[in-house]
């Protein structure tokens, strides 16, 4: 349950993106990264690195095409990647045989946006 209202808080963020793309043109663009692990018969664990700022969106997205380029040239067939979000985010994901799995979604998003969602009371 919570991460399928983790899912649609940043899916209802990211859809905000399109109505104010001339404003956050102007601002700094932040790369993320969220990393899921998953092992037979274990819980799936998940993490964010610390995210690094790019001076503008063409930046933040030419790094994310790069990327993308650079894992499909490697033609592994254990490793797969989806790009989705109008080219702001990729999903990178590889399998192996005994069940062992790893996801990487990396975000390019304005630096006004934290898709780790809104910041709680303690």
């Amino acid at each position: 349950m919570p991460a399928a209202l983790s899912a649609r808080s940043l899916i209802a963020t990211l859809g905000l993106l399109t109505l104010g793309t001339s404003a956050s043109a102007e601002c700094a663009w932040v790369w993320w990264e969220e990393y899921e692990t998953a092992m037979a018969r274990s819980p799936t664990t998940r993490t964010w690195a610390t995210p690094v700022a790019f001076p503008t969106q063409a930046a933040c997205e030419g790094h994310l095409t790069r990327l993308i380029e650079t894992w499909e040239a490697a033609h592994n067939p254990l490793q797969s990647v989806s790009r989705d979000l109008g080219g702001l985010a990729a999903e990178f994901r590889t399998e192996s045989p005994g069940g062992f799995r790893t996801s990487v979604r990396r975000y390019c998003l304005p630096d006004t946006v934290d898709p780790r969602g809104p910041k709680g009371m303690k």
